[in-house]
This record gives structure tokens, sequence and C-alpha cells, in this order.
């Protein structure tokens, strides 16, 4: 917006831009011609830009799986026209959607809530993350541009399928959060998990600690601190943000981020126990303790499997697994399962 009206101005007589042409390389085109609502946005995540080269792999782009391997994506149509069905339309439900009408297919999506966007919903409700919530506008505009039948609050199961006609299935069904179990006193405070919290589904307290320093618990973290909330980082390993989820770039902002607000971070740190309003943890052998109002969990999830382990015993190699349902992993392993697997059928 800042750049083109200053070309409309007269002020500058042009500009340049990178990231932005990884995510969308009609970017340019779309601008020039005013269709800014069918950009697909960059949210500098950096995990398959910058994050693959500091890993030694080719460049990509999340949000882009035909980045830098443009002949591996043929936009031919399909031979024949088969029905599809997709479960759930998180990121990798639609991304599969998407590329499966592209294709030619007939595509239904389900999706048991009353709005698209999975874990993404949660994961871009921080106040830092517009560009996130953007790229869910994308996907979603665009399930309806490439024509994919969406049928919101539409809970599936095996049985749905006993009335439907279909050639394929496509599980992506995404992951549950990981639970605190066996810690004595858990029965004496109310644990909310990472997700409830930014969604807001359960209230969360002016004094909190948040266990798990992985990318959703720093995040979460820097949010409610810039909210003007007290929070203390509990984390069982000796480091932080691992690096084979985050990219280097953002794993150093975000570190940095915590010492500029000088967040307590408890490195090594195992939870021994809890009471009303305390959280007990123990470092190399000394137990301390931290007084909050609210404990969030961010201690990772597990795959969700129940209806796709239900399909394929009855349906067999009919019935595809994408996404966190298959790998917990991040946005670019939503996107590049979904792609893959089109490329497949």
């Amino acid at each position: 917006d800042v750049c083109g009206q200053a070309i409309a101005d007269g002020k500058i007589d042009g500009m340049s831009t990178a990231r932005n042409l990884l995510a969308d390389p009609e970017w340019a085109n779309k601008a020039m011609e005013g269709r800014k609502e069918e950009i697909k946005p960059c949210i500098g995540c950096h995990i398959g830009c910058l994050g693959r080269l500091f890993q030694g792999k080719r460049m990509g782009c999340a949000v882009n799986p035909e980045c830098c391997s443009e002949t591996e994506y043929p936009h031919e149509k399909a031979a024949v026209s088969k029905k599809i069905i997709v479960v759930d339309g998180g990121i990798a439900g639609m991304e599969a959607a998407i590329e499966l009408a592209r294709k030619g297919h007939q595509v239904d999506l389900y999706e048991a809530s009353n709005a698209l966007g999975g874990a993404f919903i949660a994961a871009s409700s921080m106040s830092f993350k517009k560009e996130d919530k953007r790229l869910i506008q994308w996907f979603e505009a665009e399930c309806h541009k490439q024509g994919v039948t969406i049928h919101m609050n539409t809970p599936f199961t095996a049985e749905s399928l006993k009335a439907m006609q279909f050639d394929e299935i496509v599980v992506a069904t995404g992951a549950t959060p990981r639970t605190l179990r066996g810690i004595e006193g858990l029965d004496q405070v109310t644990i909310v998990n990472a997700k409830d919290a930014l969604l807001g589904l359960q209230p969360v307290g002016d004094k909190v600690v948040v266990i798990g320093g992985g990318l959703t618990g720093i995040e979460i973290t820097y949010d409610m601190v810039l909210s003007g909330k007290k929070v203390e980082v509990l984390e069982m390993k000796d480091s932080i943000l691992g690096m084979d989820v985050v990219c280097a770039a953002n794993g150093q902002m975000l570190k940095q981020v915590i010492k500029y607000y000088n967040i307590p971070v408890h490195l090594s740190a195992s939870i021994t126990k809890f009471a009303p309003g305390k959280v007990y943890y123990s470092v190399n052998g000394e137990e301390k303790y931290i007084e909050c109002d609210t404990i969030i969990a961010s201690i990772g999830y597990i795959p969700n499997t129940e209806l796709y382990d239900a399909l394929s015993a009855e349906y067999g190699e009919k019935v595809h697994l994408i996404g966190d349902s298959k790998c917990v992993s991040n946005l670019l392993n939503a996107t590049w399962s979904a792609a893959e697997l089109v490329r497949e059928l």
C-alpha cells in the first residue's frame, strides 16, 4: 500500500521485493493489476527460505511448496476427475483441497467448527501475527475460487462415509495438545493449554507461568508481556527454541525480545509439584517455586489419527494422511505434505 501510493504520487519510480516472490511469484502482476486480495502473503517465518539454507538444504517456501521445485509440480489437469473428500479445514486440508480442485477433481471439504484455519487460528491470534491472519483469509478465498465445496459445522466420522460416494479421502485432522501427568498436586490447579489460552477459551491472569520454551511457548510469553502480564517460563531442556523448527533469524530475535523485556526463563527446570497459586520446580537439585494465578502448558502435540485409523482399516489405500495428523511439525510440513499427496494422486 505504501509503495503503490508512493509510485502513484510520483515520489518513487519503482520498488523491489524479495521474500514475497517466494510466497507468490505473481506478486508484481497482482499488485500492478490491483488484485491485492489474491496475493498469497509471506508471513516472515523463514522456515522454507533462510531456515532450510541454514540446514544445508535447497531453498523453498513454507506457504508455497512449488518454490524452487516448479518443474516437479506440473499444472496439467488430471486425466480422470475423481470425487475426493478432505476432512478438516486447517492449512494442510485447505492446501490439499485447493490443489486437487485445480487438477480438475471434485472436492468436498468438511470442517467440524464454524471457522477454517485449524491450529493456525490460534497461532495467528497474537498481536504481531497480522500476516498469518491474512494467510488464512487467502486460503479460504482460494478454496471458494477453485470451486471447493465447503461443509462447515459438519463433524466427520467413519459413519459419514457410508452414505457417500468417493474415490479418495484425505484426512487432515491435525494434532491434540500433550497434557501433564503424574505430578504431585496436579489435581489442585487448573492447567490451561496454549491453544485455549491463545483463543481466549480460558481466562489468563496477570501472573503467568508458561511450561515449555518451544516456539509457541516463547511467542505466547512475548504476546502476554506486551499486554502487561508478568510471565515466567519453565523449560526442562538446557535451551529454548530448538533450531530444528525455528529459523536462526527468528529464534535470535525472540531471544533478544526475552532479554529486552527481562523475561525470566528457567532452563533445565523439572517440575516437582503444584500447589494452589504455586509451581514448584527443581534446577540442579535445588527446589524453587513461582507464585502465579495461571499455568499455561505448551509442551507439544500428538498426531490425531483416530479417524484415519478407523477409515484406513475399512477403505485401505483410498485413505491418505497429511499435515500434523501424520507428523507434528510446522507450516511447511502442512503445505508440503498436502502438495506431495496431490502430486501422487
